[in-house]
This record gives C-alpha cells, sequence and structure tokens, in this order.
C-alpha cells in the first residue's frame, strides 16, 4: 500500500504545476481534460496499470476457463483424453488433481487481487490532484474499481468459464499445458495451501478423502431422462436400463410369487401324485411343506425323478430322501441383493417368509430376470395378459397386477402401503374390506369397477377413464 501511495504522490506532484494555469483559466473541467487527455506524465505513469491489468484479466480468464473444463469432464471423458493426447498436463492433473485444482484456484485469485491492485494504482495516480478532495477522489476511486470488477467478472470469470464448460474436451488439454509455467512458480504456495486445508479438515473431525461420489444415481436418471429425449437410447434400450436403476430399490415382497399361487408338495406324497403335479404345473421346482403351508421343510427338484427311475426306486420312493434343503429369505430383503446370494449359493429359488416365520411366497432366478429384461416366455407359460385392453376407454385387468405397473400403465401415483403391493390389495384397502362384484371406486380420473370376487380376494378389475368434469368416458388406449 505505501509503493502505490507513494506512486501516486509523485504523479500527482509532476503534475501539479501544470494544473495550475489550466484551473485559473477554464475552471475545474478544463484541469480535469487536461490531466485525463492531455497530460503525457498521466498517460505514461497510467500505461503500466493498464497493460498490467490487461494481462491480469487475460489470466484469470485461462486459469477459470481450465478450472472449469477440468470440473466439467466426466471420468470417461478424462480418461479417454489421456489415452487420446497423452498430454502431460492431463497425466499430472489425473495423478494429483488436488494439487493441479489448488494451483488454478490461486493463480486465479491472484490475478484478480492483481488487477483490482493496479486499478487502486492507476485510480490514485489520475486522482493525485484532488487527494485534498475526498469526495471527488473517492469517485475517482470507486468508477476506476467499478470498472475493473466488471471486466474481471466479465472477461475473466463467466465468459471463460461458459467456454470451459461447453468445449470442455477441445480447450481443456491446451490451457492446462499453459497454466504449466504458473502453476510451478506457485507450488511452494500451494503446498502451504493444500497444508492449511488438511490441518483445517483434521481440526473439524472431517475425513478429507471421504469425498461425495462424482456421479450419483440421481445424476445417472437424468442424462437417462436426457438421452431418452434425444433418441440416443432404442426403446428396449431405454426400458432395460430404468429397470435397472428401479432394481437396486425392489424388495423381495414386490416380485415374490404371492402363497396363495403357490404350487407345493406335501411330504407324504406318492410318486405318483408328485409326476402328475409336476406335469400339470409345469414347474422344474416346488417347496415341500409338513402339516401346513407355513413349514416348508425342502424343495423338490423335477430332474430328480428321472434318477428314480433311472433306479427302479419308483416303488420304494420317499420324497423326504429326495428333496434340498430350503433357502429362506424375508419379504424386506432387496432383490439385489438376493440375486448375488442366489450367485453364490448357486440357487433358483428361495422360500419367502414374513416377520413371524410363515410362508409368505417363493421368489425364483426367473422372477428377478423378468424384472429386468421383462417377461421371459416358455412353452409351459400359457398366463393371460394381466392387462386386456377392451376398447379405447376400458381396460380388463387382473387384481393380482403389481401396483407399480398399473401406475406405469395407465400413468398415474397411486398411494403407497406396506400392506398391499397388487391391485386388489390397493382396492381392500379404499373399501375397508373385499369388494364384492359391480363395486366401483373412483381415484384421480380412473373408475374402477370390481368385476370378479370372491370371499378372499379380488380377481378381475374393469379400469374406466372419466371426464373429471363427468361421468363421460375418455380415450384411455390409442
Amino acid at each position: 500500500m505505501y509503493v502505490v501511495w507513494r506512486a501516486g504522490n509523485d504523479g500527482a506532484k509532476r503534475i501539479a504545476s501544470r494544473l495550475g494555469a489550466h484551473r485559473r483559466r477554464g475552471g475545474d473541467w478544463v484541469a480535469v481534460f487536461f490531466t485525463l487527455f492531455a497530460g503525457r506524465d498521466i498517460l505514461e505513469s497510467v500505461l503500466p496499470d493498464v497493460v498490467g491489468i490487461v494481462l491480469c484479466l487475460l489470466g484469470s480468464g485461462l486459469f477459470s476457463t481450465t478450472q472449469t473444463a477440468l470440473n466439467s469432464l466426466t471420468e470417461s471423458q478424462a480418461r479417454k483424453l489421456v489415452e487420446q493426447k497423452g498430454s502431460y498436463a492431463l497425466t499430472m492433473w489425473r495423478n494429483t488433481p488436488d494439487r493441479v485444482n489448488s494451483g488454478l484456484l490461486i493463480a486465479n485469485t491472484l490475478s484478480n487481487l492483481g488487477a483490482a491492485a493496479l486499478a487502486a494504482h492507476g485510480a490514485l495516480i489520475l486522482g493525485g490532484p484532488y487527494l485534498t478532495d475526498p469526495s471527488r477522489f473517492g469517485s475517482l476511486l470507486a468508477a476506476a474499481v467499478a470498472t475493473v470488477a466488471f471486466l474481471v467478472l466479465t472477461f475473466g470469470e463467466a465468459l471463460p468459464r461458459t467456454l470451459g464448460e461447453r468445449r470442455a474436451q477441445k480447450v481443456v488439454a491446451p490451457m492446462l499445458t499453459l497454466t504449466l509455467p504458473v502453476q510451478f512458480l506457485l507450488s511452494p504456495l500451494t503446498f502451504v495451501f493444500m497444508g492449511l486445508s488438511s490441518a483445517l479438515y483434521h481440526l473439524i473431525g472431517e475425513d478429507e478423502d471421504a469425498m461425495e461420489p462424482s456421479v450419483t444415481t440421481e445424476d445417472l436418471e437424468h442424462m437417462l431422462d436426457q438421452g431418452s429425449l434425444e433418441g440416443s437410447f432404442g426403446e428396449n434400450g431405454e426400458r432395460l436400463l430404468r429397470s435397472v436403476f428401479e432394481f437396486s430399490d425392489t424388495l423381495v415382497r414386490e416380485l415374490m410369487v404371492p402363497r396363495t399361487d403357490v404350487v407345493s408338495l406335501t411330504i407324504e406324497m406318492t410318486f405318483n401324485e408328485i409326476i402328475d403335479e409336476l406335469v400339470n404345473c409345469g414347474h422344474s421346482r416346488l417347496p415341500v411343506y409338513e402339516g401346513s403351508v407355513d413349514d416348508v421343510v425342502g424343495v423338490f427338484y423335477a430332474k430328480d425323478i428321472l434318477s428314480v427311475i433311472a433306479s427302479g426306486q419308483a416303488d420304494n420312493f420317499h420324497l423326504r430322501d429326495y428333496m434340498r434343503r430350503p433357502y429362506f429369505v424375508p419379504e424386506g430383503k432387496r432383490v439385489a441383493q438376493l440375486l448375488t446370494e442366489f450367485q453364490t449359493e448357486r440357487l433358483h429359488m428361495a422360500i419367502v417368509v414374513d416377520e413371524f416365520g410363515g410362508t409368505s411366497g417363493v421368489i425364483t432366478l426367473e422372477d428377478i430376470s423378468e424384472e429386468i429384461f421383462g417377461d421371459i416366455q416358455d412353452e409351459y407359460d400359457v398366463e393371460p395378459s394381466q392387462m386386456v385392453p377392451i376398447d379405447d376407454s376400458h381396460v380388463r385387468v387382473d387384481a393380482r397386477t403389481p401396483i407399480h405397473e398399473v401406475e406405469e400403465f395407465f400413468g398415474l401415483e397411486l398411494p403407497d402401503h406396506p400392506d398391499y403391493e397388487s391391485l386388489g390389495g390397493f382396492l381392500m384397502s379404499q373399501v375397508g374390506g373385499v369388494p364384492e362384484p359391480g363395486h366401483e371406486v373412483i381415484w384421480e380420473g380412473l373408475r374402477f369397477r370390481v368385476l370378479e370376487a370372491d370371499p378372499k380376494k379380488v380377481i378381475s378389475v374393469l379400469i374406466e377413464l372419466i371426464n373429471q368434469s363427468g361421468d363421460e368416458p375418455e380415450q384411455l388406449v390409442s
């Protein structure tokens, strides 16, 4: 500050004598005009400041562009650039990103501070004759600082950061290379800065290495939405990717075959009875229970029938001798975790139990695969479609259809509740019991009419899109 004051004071002394006559002849405005435009000494004095400000702006723009470009690169883009360009600067950044980013931040800050200091110095030279008039000198100093602040924000921050973000892959390598000399000069200051940062992290009890992931699930979902709008994925590709995102949050209870639909064997069944059951259901694995369905004691594989026949033990067959150990999982287990267990244990089926140990249903590897890839039909799958359009405004729906499939098909959001997972469960929750055939429930512009029901459950439902202002049906199926 002393140097700035001395420079401004010397400049003021050089021109003070020249201003006296002009003040007497033409007043203050003539003096100011002469000072700004006619004084060679003043122009020579402020020219280095102007050049310095321009250089500081260029440096600030370079550092801002480089820093923004580096932060805009994804992990895959960064690896690809290093492999393609083979740049020393990029390799150094990949190996020591904190050091490079800290160096750029320090260089950018010093550039901005330098521009501000030079602006103040120039204002002090130009305003030297007015040091005795605080209001005039203050106005001149404020104008100089405001002008430089505008230039820094525009050409040192806003425009360079926009360029760095939009052209990151094109500009990052050459610009990072240009910053290397400055980074080497500032390396001692960078190490001090990083040391202080590390000490501060330890002081507040934070782990400096515990960084948040650069790409979150929300980021991936946003990219998927953007790619879908731009047509980057095919229809099947988009559906598959969305299934993968939803898969991590899916629970076993959402995919399991419910207890009421499970085909099972009793421990007392004979060889011929088991063959008949396997032929009728077409399944390759069936749970075996003793006394009650809640007491599952094993799993029988259809392929074991061949070994019984080959060994001639059909007459002496006892199911207990051939069944496998059952694998039990809770309803609330995540399907992704169960899939890992299936792979580790080399299993294809698990028995789902509730919190009291009762049997809730079964889940198979095929159920999990269908959640990702869609329905997988084989020669034994002859189940009718769960949602059958009747006309443009009516759809017949199996009451066992999962809630999320109904929501996706009709584009609505039904209330979540831990007590049900199917359309039938939703209707029973709304009514407070098992609705009789003909009972209607209206929800968000849809009329749900129960077509079939028994004393225990709803079997089928007719869904109709109604006009919000009346009961006239609108088009539901295009």
